[in-house]
């Protein structure tokens, strides 16, 4: 039976160091230890993939809604970034939205991302301790392909379908998702962590799965959302 009760008031930093040196123990002991990391705006600061996305709309409709926009200014999604630039007009609001969400979740925008070099450098240093890396994403199966050249891209060569885990599909709900692949890695061994800047995720598995090792990646796409409970690690703003 695995403790996965973080402790109060402690930094992301400081719980991520505390279970790294078990991880090593355990490693060293012959036990499989798993740590999970999400991909968008955890691993990978998205913010220049929708800039791309908001640049290519100007340059094919021939406008300059978003010539000046700037990295603080770019929202989680099509329609926050419109609101974000001060874009009101419903219309225009809708043909973004869409326009987005069809550009945003195409492969070839992967290579936009910036590596988000606080975050990756635990999973490296999990890495290094034998730790099996796993990668858990709301991306579609069909993204497959695109999501493995982009994590070889920052040094996570070789990835399998068993260290990526991807929805089937669209219909897939994401936390449902997440929640089932992540009972699935407890039940095998021993969970060290499982980071995501979704607070939203982050707050369903408390609820889900109580006393779980879950750490809060801080970053400046977070606008509200959910509580999370007030002992969660959490990394300092990462981008």
């Amino acid at each position: 039976m695995q403790d996965m009760s973080p402790s109060a008031s402690v930094s992301g930093e400081k719980f991520l160091e505390t279970r790294l040196q078990e991880m090593e123990q355990r490693v060293r002991a012959g036990n499989a230890c798993d740590v999970v990391f999400d991909l968008d705006n955890t691993l990978f600061d998205t913010r220049a993939r929708t800039a791309w996305v908001a640049r290519t709309f100007d340059l094919i409709h021939d406008t300059n809604h978003f010539q000046s926009m700037t990295l603080d200014q770019v929202g989680v999604d099509g329609r926050e970034t419109c609101a974000r630039m001060g874009i009101v007009a419903p219309e225009l609001t809708d043909a973004f939205a869409r326009f987005w969400e069809e550009n945003f979740w195409d492969g070839s925008a992967f290579p936009h991302d910036a590596p988000v070099e606080p975050v990756l450098t635990w999973a490296r240093r999990a890495a290094q301790t034998g730790a099996e890396v796993r990668f858990l994403t709301g991306r579609i199966d069909a993204l497959r392909i695109a999501t493995v050249a982009q994590l070889s891209r920052v040094g996570f060569g070789g990835v399998t379908r068993a260290s990526l885990w991807m929805k089937p599909d669209l219909p897939t709900r994401t936390l449902t998702f997440k929640e089932s692949m992540l009972r699935k890695s407890m039940q095998r061994g021993w969970l060290g962590w499982y980071a995501t800047e979704g607070r939203d995720e982050i707050a369903h598995l408390q609820r889900t799965i109580p006393g779980g090792p879950w750490v809060l990646v801080d970053c400046s796409l977070q606008q509200g959302g959910p509580q999370v409970a007030l002992d969660t690690p959490t990394l300092a703003r990462a981008f």
